[in-house]
């Protein structure tokens, strides 16, 4: 199984990711770590760091994988995932535009990310925006289930909901 968690930036995805997949003993694949590894901060760069995420993506067995979940690379990700022959579980943490400003507002950014000189407040606003047109109206088309789970709570009980959500999928995916 391949759990994947998305959200708009500061919605805590790498925080319930990075627990959910020491809980399962699975590896975490992230987007940012993408970046880190081999992107400059230029848009060349973006699409390499990309091109290495689908590729690790189809490498690895069970997973839990995080990234926005929306944007111009998201159609890859489904159709990457489609191909993998894994059951996928989407756990989509949705959190209020305001709080993700609130908690990401003086984070220290080491991630080489293009600056299209678009402020953070209209990026985050236009991500809630499409995530809840394509998760929340279900117009994405993921190869498993989308599961809405309340961001806006402390980070415990959205790790417990998430943990939750993974047994009850995997209780399912074996039949149980």
């Amino acid at each position: 199984m391949k759990v994947l968690i998305v959200g708009n930036l500061g919605a805590g995805k790498t925080t319930v990711a990075k627990a959910l997949a020491a809980e399962r003993n699975w590896p975490f694949l992230a987007i940012d770590d993408c970046r880190r590894r081999v992107s400059d901060g230029t848009p060349a760069g973006e699409v390499a760091a990309w091109a290495t995420f689908l590729r690790e993506l189809m490498v690895i067995g069970p997973a839990v994988v995080e990234f926005s979940g929306s944007g111009i690379f998201a159609p890859y990700v489904r159709f990457m995932l489609a191909r993998t022959g894994q059951s996928v579980l989407v756990l989509w943490l949705d959190v209020p535009p305001e709080r993700c400003l609130d908690r990401i507002r003086d984070r220290v950014w080491d991630i080489p990310y293009p600056d299209f000189g678009v402020p953070l407040a209209e990026v985050i606003d236009d991500l809630h925006a499409r995530l809840v047109q394509e998760l929340g109206a279900g117009t994405a088309r993921w190869p498993g289930p989308v599961v809405r789970i309340d961001g806006n709570r402390t980070i415990g009980q959205v790790i417990e909901e998430v943990s939750a959500c993974v047994n009850l999928e995997t209780s399912r995916y074996l039949g149980g």
